[in-house]
């Protein structure tokens, strides 16, 4: 489900099993995202351990871009992929654990 590190909230995921293809994109769960952004998250970074790639965005972006479905695992927020900028890992200042 992700964790909260300061005001981030992490996740790590696996592109061949968590990338949404219809919509190109990744998801969050609703009650999750709320949960975070009560708790003072302001940015999400998640973490492909497939590609190594870190997507990253603000919560305010998230929110405002992303749209609610329930593809039978619970409500998610999607956001597509086009909407994160890639960061490189090596500028995180936190563990992956």
């Amino acid at each position: 489900a992700g964790k909260r590190i300061g005001n981030v909230f992490v996740k790590k995921v696996k592109y061949s099993k968590h990338f949404l293809r219809i919509g190109q994109a990744w998801g969050i769960d609703s009650e999750v995202f709320d949960l975070a952004e009560r708790e003072g998250c302001n940015e999400i970074l998640i973490k492909d351990e497939e590609t190594g790639k870190i997507y990253r965005t603000t919560f305010e972006n998230y929110r405002s871009k992303s749209w609610v479905n329930d593809f039978g695992f619970g409500s998610q927020r999607f956001l597509a992929e086009k909407y994160f900028e890639i960061v490189n890992p090596n500028q995180e200042e936190f563990e992956w654990k």
